[in-house]
């Protein structure tokens, strides 16, 4: 708060006044600012001597905020609370005003009421209890105090309003540097959240540039390759690791390497092959579905044998079925032949 006003926890400052007594019911009036919505501004009242357990939340409408106390002729401590505070919250409470009847200053002006009644300070003015005097010049007398008395109370209205002038100019100059230093305060992290847009700004770009490489990459891949380019590399692929896995069968035939490195290298490239065929196969018969009668078609051009393949003049029988349809291209390991283990 801005008097840096008595902390009663961590979250609430307070102000506190004292009535020791008081003729009818008063009303407090202040205003109020704070730059938060969650903080919130409550009045108490408690007994001398006791705690502060009745209080009443006051709702932040439009300023002045206002309560009202009621009568008492014991000694009275009033309390206002501002709750919810945290370490960013700024909160004013001016022009803060009790509008009552305090008993001892009513008894002063009662004391300073009493004339002399013959001879006697002390007793009590012909006013209250006697009858009003007819004489001309008391007459005059309080007919000219009555005057004076509203020209006073006019001139003491006017004052008091003219002196509040400053008082409301400085409460608000204050309530705009508070606000100025707390918009200050928020400068490194804002600073801070706006590198960190430019950085990631930065790096979505750069992400973005790397994808337009990578798809025009992938797009002249695609348009220099055609499906049946692509399945005849795939049956040349799989044909050279069934081949390898033949020539690691030949090499161990020939007592060239250990039976325990054999089977080790063999069934690795037997599931190469294996992969690699089962892949070929799935492509060609994507693209026969594609193409149903493309290769019942008599003007189309004959398909070029592969080099490492089996073609009719080797393998009599096979010339009319399609590659990778009725040839394994694996040996025959049902019945050995002389001098193979039958494992193989």
């Amino acid at each position: 708060m801005a008097g840096g006003e008595p902390m009663v926890d961590s979250k609430t400052a307070a102000l506190e006044m004292e009535i020791p007594c008081q003729y009818g019911d008063a009303d407090v009036k202040f205003d109020f600012w704070t730059n938060s919505l969650t903080v919130d501004v409550r009045y108490c009242l408690a007994k001398q001597g006791h705690n502060f357990d009745s209080c009443q939340l006051l709702q932040r409408v439009s300023n002045p905020l206002n309560f009202s106390i009621p009568t008492t002729v014991d000694e009275l401590r009033v309390r206002i609370e501002v709750t919810n505070i945290d370490g960013d919250s700024i909160a004013l409470i001016d022009n803060l005003h009790y509008n009552g009847q305090i008993c001892e200053l009513i008894d002063e002006a009662t004391e300073h009421s009493l004339v002399s009644f013959n001879g006697d300070s002390s007793s009590v003015p012909s006013l209250i209890t006697g009858e009003p005097s007819t004489d001309p010049t008391v007459q005059k007398f309080f007919e000219e105090d009555s005057t004076t008395s509203e020209d006073t109370e006019t001139t003491s209205t006017f004052g008091l309003e003219v002196a509040s002038m400053p008082t409301d100019k400085e409460s608000a100059i204050a309530a705009n540097k508070s606000l100025a230093e707390w918009n200050l305060a928020q400068k490194p992290r804002i600073d801070a959240a706006k590198a960190q847009s430019i950085d990631l700004y930065e790096k979505v770009k750069k992400l973005q540039e790397e994808v337009t490489v990578l798809k025009s990459q992938l797009d002249s891949i695609s348009s220099s390759k055609s499906l049946d380019t692509t399945s005849s590399l795939m049956q040349v692929a799989a044909q050279e690791a069934d081949d390898d896995a033949e020539a690691l069968f030949t090499q161990f035939e020939n007592g060239e390497i250990p039976i325990d490195l054999f089977l080790k290298q063999f069934k690795e490239k037997k599931a190469i092959a294996h992969l690699r065929k089962i892949k070929s196969d799935r492509l060609a018969a994507l693209l026969r579905e594609q193409t149903p009668y493309s290769y019942a078609q008599p003007t189309a051009a004959p398909r070029l044998a592969q080099p490492g393949y089996p073609t009719a003049n080797h393998m009599p029988g096979i010339s009319n079925i399609p590659f990778g349809s009725g040839y394994s291209g694996y040996p025959n390991i049902s019945q050995p032949s002389a001098g193979r283990h039958p494992f193989f």
